[in-house]
């Protein structure tokens, strides 16, 4: 249902939207549907300000809103309410790349007009959205005979939070995080921000990031428990121009804002693609030196097809000088040419006619130089996907190009993946081929086990994450079926999985099965268990399936899992926990939504699960007798 945007009393109620004028006081208030979020705007003495309700109780104070343009452009104060549109969206969207292939957008909206008393010509609209799943706002300026250059030179937004908080800052694309009173956030705190109490969950975040520097959060110490926005980089304006959402994600714990982080692709553009029926979600394993080679690369594609997988990427030092930095860095280095001994047209025609799509590393030096001359050969040879290296995914200018490249894949229908220090915000719906990311502390750091169990309330609830998945490594700080587990708890339609391994690291593999009938994308996701940073228990739906996953931290942990996310029947469990003489040992049984399990996992440990509906009666017993599989 889609009510039209008019201003009108009488609708505005309809709305659970009231509007309060006195003068040069004014103030709107906005409800989430459910009535259980209050947003309200106000208009004092010409400066805009926001507070925040939740559940009947104060979340944030009075908090500025407003944009510092310049010295002669700002629109932070000095200004007076021209005009109120309201509106109310009430859709579900379908989304085959999610984790949930169907989610709602549902929220209630306000455009505020805001004209400036100081220099004419010159409009501040602030529009406000209240979901049940958080509340969002942006503003967009339109101005008349601006100043050639102009510039961005600071958002007055501030969060100012009514009691104090536990936030998980973290710090660089790849940091790992720490968890600080409010008032010790640093400058350039990276989002999602998670912070918490024992009453709720609360994530400062963005969505729809174009055309725009990537925002970061710092203490504000003018107030108490207070943040505000600040950018690394300057931002160029034009004279009308649209920030991203600046995201309030709500919960009354952390696992639900796993279970709704659809609201940051809620709140992106629309797909700009005209089909995306070629959009092919899956699971991926790199070749990297010294397999590049034609005959070691066909080995790496004969076990892909032999387990389950989709797609083999060709990783740095594939072309041009080869591996190594500065090679691939070096503008000399040609994305063109591939290095000696590999017949790369040869591999990637073996890999189709085995079902297997072929995707190529791109250094960003490369798509800045040749990315109009390598995607036409890249289709000629059969290539299907690009993964971005080193690109730019903080300032205006890098994001801008960045997309740009991804519409330009598209173009030549090829996914992508983009590592480093790009982070999602959305833009997946915008370009549906952007299936993955990275802007995540993965397996090429080998993390601790607790800072894998704080990853799913954190940076997950941005979107999909390429963690790199890695098995069997010596280097591992984790166990073997805690990393099995990491497949259904971290999201991402294009799962790279066996990081650092060769075929012959996994000949005796019994996890080999799992990973083989893990899907990558899910009609629908609960958190089942969990505990910030200590453990976490994720289940996945796809069709009549149904696949968990279990880590938990440093300490060693037993979980009682009921069954009751289960429907109706009998189900086949295939249960993979850790073992001393193997990689995993494998237990089966017969379960149903009645029955409960217990989750026993080693310290840095974890359990897999696959759950198959079936016809059969047999095994009715409330305590699952859990028995040895064979291969």
């Amino acid at each position: 249902m889609r009510l039209p945007k008019v201003f009108n009393p009488l609708l505005l109620a309809l709305l659970t939207v009231s509007c309060f004028s006195n003068q040069d006081n004014h103030q709107l208030e906005l409800r989430s549907p459910d009535n259980q979020i209050s947003l309200t705007f106000v208009l004092d003495n010409g400066k805009p300000f926001y507070r925040l309700d939740y559940q009947q109780e104060k979340l944030l104070e009075l908090s500025e809103m407003g944009l510092r343009l310049s010295a002669d452009v700002d629109v932070s104060e000095g200004l007076e309410l021209a005009e109120v549109t309201n509106s109310t969206v009430n859709d579900t969207l379908a989304w085959p790349f999610g984790e949930q292939s169907h989610f709602p957008q549902h929220y209630h909206e306000a455009e505020i007009r805001l004209n400036s008393k100081r220099i004419p010509q010159q409009q501040l609209t602030i529009t406000m959205r209240a979901y049940n799943e958080g509340v969002a706002f942006r503003y967009t300026f339109n101005g008349q005979d601006m100043p050639s250059g102009l510039q961005l030179l600071e958002e007055a937004t501030t969060f100012r939070f009514a009691a104090p908080r536990t936030a998980y800052a973290e710090y660089g694309h790849e940091g790992a995080y720490e968890a600080v009173a409010l008032e010790k956030v640093q400058e350039k705190c990276e989002l999602p921000l998670l912070t918490l109490t024992d009453q709720q969950a609360v994530a400062i975040n963005e969505a729809g990031l174009e055309n725009f520097a990537r925002m970061f959060l710092k203490a504000d110490n003018t107030a108490p428990n207070s943040l505000q926005v600040m950018f690394s980089s300057p931002i160029r304006l034009d004279e009308s121009f649209q920030t991203p959402w600046r995201v309030l994600q709500i919960a009354p714990d952390p696992g639900k804002l796993i279970e709704q982080n659809y609201l940051i692709h809620a709140l992106a553009p629309e797909s700009r693609l005209e089909a995306q029926d070629w959009i092919m979600p899956g699971k991926a394993m790199r070749v990297v030196t010294p397999l590049f080679t034609t005959e070691e690369s066909k080995k790496v594609v004969d076990f892909i097809a032999r387990n389950g997988l989709d797609y083999a990427e060709f990783d740095a030092g594939w072309y041009g000088k080869g591996y190594g930095i500065p090679n691939e860095s070096d503008p000399e280095s040609d994305a063109s040419s591939v290095v000696s001994g590999l017949n790369l047209p040869e591999v990637i025609s073996y890999a189709r006619e085995q079902g297997v799509g072929t995707i190529l590393y791109v250094n960003k030096v490369a798509l800045e130089q040749q990315i109009d001359e390598i995607l036409p050969l890249y289709k000629k040879w059969g290539v299907v996907g690009l993964k971005f290296g080193f690109v730019d995914g903080r300032t205006q200018q890098g994001i801008s190009r960045t997309h740009e490249w991804v519409q330009k894949a598209a173009d030549h229908r090829m996914i992508v993946d983009i590592h480093d220090n790009y982070r999602p915000t959305g833009m997946s719906r915008t370009y549906p081929n952007l299936l993955t990311q990275e802007g995540i502390r993965g397996n090429e750091h080998m993390p601790t086990a607790g800072h894998n169990t704080l990853l799913p309330y954190t940076r997950f609830i941005s979107g999909a994450g390429d963690y790199t998945i890695c098995y069997l490594n010596e280097r591992l700080n984790t166990t073997s079926a805690h990393q099995l587990a990491l497949g259904v708890i971290y999201f991402s339609p294009l799962h790279f999985i066996y990081w650092y391994g060769k075929p012959e690291d996994f000949q005796l593999s019994q996890g080999k099965t799992f990973f083989r009938d893990l899907p990558t994308t899910w009609d629908e996701s609960r958190v089942l268990e969990g505990k910030v940073g200590e453990y976490i228990v994720m289940g996945r739906r796809k069709g009549d399936e149904w696949f968990v996953g279990a880590i938990t931290n440093e300490i060693e942990r037993s979980v009682s899992l009921p069954l009751h996310f289960l429907d109706t029947g009998r189900y086949q469990l295939s249960m993979y926990v850790d073992a001393a003489e193997a990689d995993v040992n494998e237990l089966r049984g017969v379960v149903s939504a009645g029955d409960s399990l217990q989750l026993k996992m080693l310290s840095a440990g974890g359990v897999a699960m696959r759950l198959v509906k079936s016809d059969s009666q047999a095994g009715k017993t409330s305590n699952v007798d859990m028995q040895p599989g064979g291969k």
